[in-house]
């Protein structure tokens, strides 16, 4: 399955990198841009978002949702796009 998995720090100047090296963990992601991920895992978004939150600080914004084949996308970057055109309906499912 693959989900987007985006967050946004409650605080200015609070460290994302913990929350970045846990998407990383996956294996199996892309980086779409800013705090935008996709994952390829088996796993259920609540224990994605059960994983980051044990890095989030108390105003930080999770959010993980699901991803359908039906997609579309504009000046991503090479290897982003490359990563998207290589899924495949089962990924999806």
């Amino acid at each position: 399955m693959i989900y987007l998995v985006s967050y946004e720090m409650g605080e200015p100047g609070a460290d994302e990198v913990p929350l970045a090296a846990t998407i990383r963990e996956y294996g199996d992601y892309v980086h779409i841009h800013g705090k935008v991920w996709l994952v390829r895992t088996a796993e259920p978004a609540s224990r994605i978002r059960d994983k980051l939150r044990r890095l989030a600080g108390p105003f930080d914004q999770v959010y993980v949702t699901r991803l359908h084949a039906d997609r579309a996308w504009l000046n991503l970057f090479v290897e982003v796009a490359e990563w998207l055109e290589g899924l495949k309906e089962e990924d999806f499912k």
